[in-house]
C-alpha cells in the first residue's frame, strides 16, 4: 500500500491534477501517515462522508496546488452502491 500512495503522489504532482484513493481501512490510513513526510510535495485530506466514518478516502493534492477543491467522489460512490440495493462494496470501484 505504501508504494501505491507514492504512486498516487508522483501521478499528482507531474500531471497536475487531484488523485483519490478507494475508501482505506484504519490499518491502511496508518501506512499513509508513516510515510507522509515522504510525500511532503503534496497535501492532503481524508474523508469518510462522515465524522464517524472508519473507512476513509484520501485525495492528494491541495487548493495551494492546483487553485480550485476537488471534493470527494463519496457521493457519487454511495449512489451506485444504493443503485445496487447493497450498503457495502466489496471491491474497487
Amino acid at each position: 500500500m505504501k508504494q501505491r500512495f507514492m504512486d498516487l503522489a508522483n501521478t499528482c504532482y507531474q500531471r497536475g491534477h487531484y488523485t483519490f484513493t478507494h475508501f482505506l481501512t484504519p490499518a491502511q490510513i496508518d501506512e499513509f501517515f508513516q510515510i507522509r513526510s515522504e510525500l511532503s510535495f503534496v497535501g492532503y485530506a481524508l474523508e469518510g462522508g462522515s465524522e464517524m466514518a472508519e473507512r476513509q478516502m484520501l485525495r492528494l493534492g491541495d487548493e495551494e496546488m492546483f487553485g480550485y477543491v476537488e471534493e470527494f467522489p463519496i457521493l457519487s460512490h454511495l449512489n451506485l452502491l444504493r443503485s445496487w440495493g447493497t450498503g457495502t462494496c466489496w471491491g474497487r470501484l
